[in-house]
């Protein structure tokens, strides 16, 4: 196949590079997730503890907030996962790499499906709902949760990819060259069998791999300003009931804002990442695919997308929160 070791090159670029991004998005999530139940320690009501004392109520801004935190996370595995099945088949896998590939996929897949809201919604559910639209104008943190909610339909809605993926994933499959001697010659055959299936698997999944890129894309900015609000939250809770300079309690409690501050301002990083690297990701998608139909050569886009995840990667390494 033309073009043979580029398309391994380039398939190996965008796995890593989204890997790289879904490990943000992760991280981001794991600690805005940490910063709502911290929220939710340090506002709770002076009333007898119960086992839903520190939780959002169902139907609340903070229980879809977490509701939409899921969603994103399991997308982000979703997309990952498609990637790394991608590389595989581009770099002619063995048979064993593409079986374990196509599992761990189809667990992505199936984690997402899971988390997707039954089709029937309680009445009390429905009254919680109109509430909340009723207050979206008022309230720009319930508007915002709004377009997270649609944001997070969207993740649901690119699973069709599932059967398409289970359909090509597992064509690089030839068992029958372990019966050819040399091991370059095995690689050849692998990989040319590999890119071919590739070569149909690539335009059946785009509209579905794009779509998910799109919904992590949308998502970045509105969980980086959920945090934003969350602060300011904490911080005028914090204003109100903040012990006196003379109480031994000052020290403790000023300590447990000034981490959840710290933790915003880290989690702005990884979604401000997730925001400049995620728009390059389908370029680079749409390159392997055009090399891969003999219709264009290099156009770049791997190359940009690799600048700015090594841009990310650099700067992440120079962190530092005191």
């Amino acid at each position: 196949m033309a073009h043979a070791h580029q398309i391994e090159g380039k398939s190996k670029i965008l796995a890593e590079s989204v890997t790289q991004l879904a490990d943000r998005m992760s991280d981001g999530l794991g600690l805005l997730a940490g910063l709502q139940r911290r929220l939710l320690i340090l506002t709770a009501p002076d009333a007898a503890l119960t086992a839903a004392t520190f939780t959002a109520a169902p139907g609340t801004p903070d229980a879809k907030l977490g509701e939409s935190m899921k969603a994103h996370a399991a997308a982000a595995d979703v997309m990952d996962q498609s990637a790394q099945l991608m590389a595989a088949l581009g770099q002619g896998a063995e048979a064993d790499e593409l079986d374990k590939r196509h599992s761990m996929f189809a667990a992505a897949a199936d984690g997402l499906k899971a988390l997707e809201p039954a089709g029937d919604v309680s009445a009390e559910e429905k009254d919680v709902d109109t509430d909340i639209k009723d207050a979206q104008l008022a309230d720009p943190k319930t508007a915002r949760q709004a377009k997270l909610d649609v944001i997070g339909e969207k993740a649901f809605g690119a699973l069709g990819m599932v059967g398409k993926v289970a359909a090509r994933s597992t064509v690089g499959k030839i068992s029958a060259v372990v019966h050819i001697v040399g091991e370059h010659v095995e690689k050849a055959v692998r990989l040319k069998k590999g890119q071919a299936a590739l070569a149909e698997l690539a335009p059946e999944i785009a509209p579905d791999f794009a779509s998910l890129v799109e919904v992590l894309t949308e998502g970045a900015p509105e969980f980086a300003a959920a945090a934003d609000e969350m602060i300011g939250r904490a911080v005028e809770w914090s204003n109100d009931h903040r012990p006196e300079a003379s109480d031994p309690a000052r020290l403790s409690y000023d300590l447990h804002v000034a981490a959840m501050i710290a933790d915003a301002r880290t989690l702005h990083q990884s979604f401000d990442a997730c925001t400049q690297g995620l728009p390059s990701v389908m370029p680079a998608f749409k390159e392997i695919q055009g090399i891969l139909k003999g219709e264009s050569e290099d156009d770049g886009s791997s190359h940009e997308l690799t600048k700015k995840v090594g841009a990310d990667l650099h700067a992440l390494s120079k962190v530092r929160v005191f």
